[in-house]
């Protein structure tokens, strides 16, 4: 059973689950600061590359994008002739390989494996051309791939927008970002749905999330099982 999703949803045999990937079904920025600190030479005029001593300092960082948070305080971000070897890091063919399943991750890989599940969508902004490596990774990592559909956005693109275009009818929505989460709660049939994000040092002061937890007309929960 996955962490936060309530037990009277899971009798439900039509159940739905939309989820995020990056840094919800697996943790990508440890991996990459790796990459950084083996890169050190490149990034370490611009990037403080010794604020985070362990995984889970940078899972709890208070900015969402890696290199903001690193960036150090006399820059603004890393130089634009700089961020192609930034995200050159990113973009290797076995980064994915290299990453692990959070616990969230394993729940869910269980969860695709159960009889009563129907679907679960796996939205995820993913750049154009390495959209297989995602795919390796849920298919190398076990879950059951005939019930999984991965539905691949550009970055501008509003998840509520993939939603409805899709005519997705979940029950349960799972996302870290809080920009995200209020934007598919406002612009989809959110009533009495579930919704969850991870306990991360972007979000759990969040002033959006403490706006929607207001609510009653759907239940938000964060789950502080993240690694």
């Amino acid at each position: 059973m996955i962490e936060g999703i309530s037990k009277s949803m899971v009798q439900d045999k039509n159940y739905t689950l939309v989820s995020d990937m990056d840094e919800v079904i697996v943790n990508i920025s440890p991996y990459w600061y790796n990459l950084l600190l083996q890169n050190k030479k490149h990034f370490d005029k611009y990037l403080n590359l010794n604020k985070a001593k362990t995984v889970k300092e940078v899972m709890q960082r208070d900015k969402y994008y890696l290199n903001r948070w690193l960036t150090k305080e006399n820059y603004d971000d890393i130089p634009a002739e700089l961020m192609g070897r930034y995200l050159g890091l990113y973009l290797q063919k076995n980064f994915y390989a290299n990453c692990v399943l959070t616990s969230y991750g394993k729940g869910l890989r269980s969860l695709s494996h159960k009889s009563w599940l129907d679907k679960i969508y796996i939205i995820t902004h993913t750049i154009n051309g390495y959209d297989d490596r995602k795919i390796d990774f849920l298919r190398n990592n076990n879950f059951n791939m005939s019930k999984i559909e991965v539905i691949m956005t550009d970055g501008d693109v509003p998840k509520s927008e993939t939603i409805n275009k899709h005519n997705i009818d979940y029950n349960t929505f799972v996302d870290d970002r809080p920009s995200v989460l209020k934007d598919v709660i406002e612009n989809t049939d959110s009533d009495g749905k579930e919704f969850l994000f991870p306990f991360l040092g972007y979000n759990t002061e969040s002033e959006i999330i403490e706006e929607l937890s207001k609510s009653y007309k759907y239940d938000l929960q964060g789950y502080k099982k993240i690694l």
